[in-house]
């Protein structure tokens, strides 16, 4: 008999070959059980089996489904287990399998397939019992609650029936595994429409997806491309029982480096963009560098930059914004958790660039940017406000400044304007060779006053009349982040409190009537800020009331109280919220106003007035004064008979 012919034979009905390693057998065509050895009866111990699936050239699937599942069960088959892999070679970490379940189908990519099966020392079961057979991708679904394991270097992924309506009630994991050197999966949507929200894609950047972090895509919106870290990349596709959609086609490919590259430069144009940090909403990568210009079209006035999403490391790790495409323009900085405000950059250029140190990563952000016709107030310029409230900044607010830099905000308030209230938000400029002057005209020749530095606590600016002047000036040295200045018009007298009082301070009011704020009304309040105002109404005041016209404070970490003396005694009320108070009054002419804001949230916090009752009249009660003066004589007479006898006895 012709030993290569037999050999040939063999092979095709499953040859056993033998190695220290446990009995290898070769499997071909397109179709076949595998099982457990001895099956149905007991495996025995110490098994250590393989089957190496040979598809005919051309297979695009393998298919396997679970006939019978029994194997010594175990949360991570630490002991017997049964694996199915992706290639000739396998290894344990691929996808393994053990327990008393019947598992859903698991579908392999390409022409070569490998299952394995271990056991250690007893107890023993009857095994396993698995089918496969090639198939094609359209005669895959619904393979509901299936895998799909993917290998290649490129593919598409796309939902059951695609670009038909996709199935109800359906789930289904893709899972790449790309080559070893692998750093960067991309994935490309270039469809999607899926029920908004029962229907989803989630995406994992690792394995096992329970640990994994992930991302959630659903909707009728495009997503963007999405970069996973690593080689291992989880697709898992969920609908529900009602409406279906189109679905989704997935682009996937593979990159031997970080996306975008480390200290690369990325070139955008254009009127609007999103740039994010690498991998985002994953985490980012370590030790990386990257920079991004943006030139928008011509006649562009400024670029808007919108945040939404920013977490770093606090602050280690940053992302600096500057006004063109040169790293020695003015520039801000941006890190930790908090999102930051949306701003302006002048002109048509600007450059973005992330900087990561070498330890934690965190998520990252993601920016949009936009052209926009707002224009930066040009040096040497003049604005002209009208109104009865505006927001005043320094040029490339809450960038830096720029040197040399001259400029002038003129107000006109309505005709009914009493005065002008200004408050900061922000002030920091260099100390104090740049400044603000706040004028009560439109004359640099009336009254005004000269703020600069860095102060903890800016206090507000008030102007008669319905004209002001804010005019700013810099010189040739250091620059800061310059201020936010918001202007509010007023009918009437001011009868505010326009100062910011220290924290930890008390400020003494005397008179029938006034009106107390926190500090930077109507802006928001400053944190860690404690004062006292202690009131002292005229002589027989009865009582003294408090009323509120407007409260919003943290709850109940900031908070107002009212006390009935000059003493604080710990049973006062504690006023905060959002919800008015009803008025308060206290007995007496003397009162206690306390405020005092924790280390988190500031809003814009309240404004007061109190009224103290006048006393009642004495006029024509010639008795009642009789009577008070010769009780007071009585008094005056025994406490010196009392300090008489007390003599003598002494």
């Amino acid at each position: 008999m012709d030993f290569a012919r037999a050999a040939q034979v063999l092979f095709f009905l499953g040859v056993v070959l033998r190695s220290c390693h446990g009995e290898i057998y070769t499997l071909h065509g397109s179709s076949g059980n595998i099982t457990s050895p001895n099956y149905p009866a007991n495996y025995p111990n110490s098994a250590n089996e393989k089957w190496l699936i040979q598809a005919p050239s051309g297979t695009t699937f393998i298919k396997f489904t679970f006939l019978d599942m029994e194997i010594q069960d175990h949360s991570t088959c630490k002991y017997d287990y049964m694996g199915i892999y992706s290639s000739t070679v396998g290894s344990r970490g691929s996808h393994i399998y053990c327990g008393f379940n019947l598992f859903s189908p698991v579908i392999i990519q390409g022409k070569y397939a490998t299952v394995y099966f271990r056991s250690s020392s007893s107890p023993n079961y009857p095994g396993f019992k698995l089918e496969w057979k090639v198939t094609t991708a359209s005669s895959l679904y619904p393979s509901n609650g299936g895998y799909t394991f993917l290998t290649a270097t490129s593919g598409n992924i796309t939902s059951p029936n695609f670009p038909s309506n996709y199935v109800n009630s359906y789930k289904h994991h893709w899972k790449i595994i790309a080559p070893t050197g692998i750093v960067t999966i991309t994935l490309t949507f270039t469809d999607f429409h899926t029920q908004n929200c029962g229907d989803y894609v989630k995406i994992y950047n690792s394995n096992p997806v329970s640990s994994a972090s992930h991302v959630t895509r659903c909707g009728s919106r495009l997503p963007g491309p999405i970069y996973v870290n690593g080689r291992y990349a989880i697709i898992y596709f969920y609908t529900d029982s009602s409406t279906s959609y189109k679905g989704f086609n997935i682009q996937w490919t593979v990159s031997s480096s970080v996306v975008p590259p480390k200290d690369g430069i990325t070139d955008l144009a254009g009127s609007l963009g999103t740039i994010t940090s690498p991998y985002y909403p994953f985490a980012y990568v370590n030790s990386y560098r990257h920079t991004w210009k943006i030139t928008a079209p011509s006649g562009t006035n400024s670029i808007r930059f919108t945040f939404t999403s920013f977490v770093t490391e606090d602050c280690t790790d940053y992302l600096q914004i500057y006004v063109s495409h040169s790293a020695s323009s003015s520039f801000k900085t941006q890190c930790g958790s908090t999102i930051p405000s949306p701003f302006n950059v002048p002109g048509r250029y600007a450059m973005v660039f992330f900087y990561t140190d070498s330890n934690r990563a965190y998520r990252g952000f993601l920016l949009n940017w936009a052209a926009s016709n707002t224009t930066v107030a040009v040096n040497a310029g003049t604005t002209n406000y009208t109104g009865s409230s505006g927001t005043i900044t320094s040029p490339y607010y809450p960038l830096t400044y720029p040197n040399n830099y001259r400029h002038t905000w003129q107000i006109t308030a309505p005709s009914d304007t009493g005065y002008i209230l200004f408050t900061f938000s922000s002030f920091r400029t260099e100390q104090c060779e740049d400044y603000i002057r706040v004028y009560g005209s439109h004359s640099t020749s009336s009254t005004n006053t000269r703020k600069c530095g860095t102060p903890s606590v800016i206090s507000p600016i008030t102007t008669s009349g319905r004209y002001a002047m804010v005019y700013f000036y810099t010189d040739g040295n250091t620059v800061d982040s310059g201020f936010r200045i918001q202007w509010t018009a007023y009918v009437g007298t001011t009868s505010i409190v326009t100062t910011v009082p220290p924290s930890s301070g008390t400020t003494y009011l005397s008179g029938s009537s006034g009106a107390i704020t926190s500090p930077n009304y109507p802006s928001n309040y400053i944190n860690n800020y404690r004062h006292t105002w202690e009131i002292t109404a005229p002589p027989n005041t009865p009582n003294i009331t408090f009323a509120f016209s407007y409260f919003d404070t943290e709850t109940c970490g900031d908070y107002v109280q009212i006390f009935k003396s000059h003493s604080t005694p710990t049973s006062a009320i504690r006023q905060c919220g959002s919800a008015i108070p009803s008025p308060i009054t206290t007995q007496g002419r003397l009162a206690t106003v306390y405020f005092k804001t924790d280390s988190s949230k500031a809003r814009k916090g309240f404004r007061l007035t109190w009224t103290s009752v006048p006393p009642a009249s004495t006029s024509g009660s010639r008795d009642v004064k009789t009577t008070n003066a010769l009780l007071f004589s009585l008094m005056i007479s025994f406490q010196l008979i009392e300090v008489y006898d007390r003599s003598y006895s002494f």
